[in-house]
């Protein structure tokens, strides 16, 4: 069985890549007759756009393709290309026949067809691009690490508001005993005495035992002005 599958899978191999190479031929040759001898680039984009498009995006289809959006897109490229491929088929085959006459608007239908596919294709690169999973897991792996950061700058910003605010509440209390301490450096290089605080200074003098004022502005000599009008 296993013999028999692999043979009949060369078999179809070799089959396919005759059609190719056959409507590849006749695809060229279409378009050069219709462009003239000096459209040889528009022939060769046409047999890329045309056959290589077909065989790109059915591999595509079957081993690539991972959204739903890159299977749609594969899919109708395929059918694309093998219209593409088709019409120019039947236009070459209406050209080799002597006795039909192609209409006028026939060379007119080429370029536009094959400027259709060829455009087509470029967007459906894009597109498989654009809808690939990995490219979106790698989009919102940036945005995480976008979001980091972002988290990471306004935590520095509110740090860097808050410092602010905790140091200027630091300066208004370090400042009365960095002021103390630099007086004091100054009053010592300066040879300034300093001045001890008065800590208690009464307002009368307490009173004496025996209802004596005992206060050194108290004067207890008997030569006193009554004692001496008394004499």
């Amino acid at each position: 069985m296993m013999d028999k599958s692999g043979g009949i899978s060369l078999a179809g191999g070799i089959l396919r890549a005759i059609l190719v190479l056959v409507t590849g031929y006749m695809t060229w040759s279409f378009l050069q007759t219709m462009m003239g001898a000096q459209a040889q680039i528009v022939a060769i984009l046409g047999i890329a756009a045309f056959e290589g498009g077909m065989i790109y995006w059915e591999f595509y289809f079957n081993h690539v393709a991972l959204s739903s959006q890159q299977t749609a897109i594969s899919a109708s490229l395929i059918l694309i290309d093998v219209s593409g491929v088709a019409l120019a088929f039947v236009g070459e085959v209406m050209i080799n026949r002597p006795d039909v006459v192609f209409p006028t608007w026939l060379p007119m239908i080429a370029l536009v067809g094959t400027t259709v596919v060829v455009i087509c294709n470029v967007m459906a690169f894009i597109g498989v691009s654009v809808f690939s999973p990995h490219a979106a897991l790698a989009r919102e792996t940036r945005q995480s690490q976008m979001a980091k950061l972002s988290a990471a700058v306004m935590v520095e910003s509110a740090t860097a508001r808050q410092l602010l605010t905790d140091a200027q509440q630091f300066a208004v209390e370090a400042a009365p005993g960095r002021s103390a301490h630099e007086i004091g450096k100054m009053r010592v290089q300066y040879a300034v005495p300093s001045v001890a605080p008065d800590v208690y200074r009464p307002s009368a003098p307490p009173p004496a035992p025996n209802g004596v004022a005992d206060s050194p502005f108290v004067n207890t000599t008997p030569t006193s002005q009554s004692q001496k009008t008394k004499k």
